[in-house]
């Protein structure tokens, strides 16, 4: 009985956490980054695909399909117009985090 009175009105098992573990109360590290950290993990990610080439590889890629030196076929297309989507999304989105409207 002593121990529902000192609980009030929260569960008996919550009341014993708080008293058993009160150093365990602190608050959680906020797992949100920072605008500043957000925007230079968006310049990098977006510095990183001017280094790599991979918008002037796929490029090659497509001139070499439509001057008919790669034959693509339906699979190898679906692939590589998925490749290049992801590559677009991948870009717009480290824009928008740095406060860019994509063209």
């Amino acid at each position: 009985m002593h121990l529902l009175r000192r609980a009030g009105t929260k569960p008996i098992s919550r009341y014993a956490r708080e008293v058993l573990f009160a150093a365990n109360d602190n608050p959680k590290p906020s797992r949100i980054r920072s605008r500043k950290s957000r925007e230079h993990l968006a310049a990098t990610v977006l510095s990183q695909f001017g280094k790599s080439e991979v918008a002037s590889s796929l490029r090659e890629i497509t001139r070499g399909v439509q001057l008919g030196i790669i034959v693509v076929t339906p699979e190898t297309d679906a692939a590589l117009r998925e490749a290049a989507a992801n590559v677009n999304a991948a870009a717009r989105a480290a824009l928008r985090a740095l406060g860019v409207t994509p063209r």
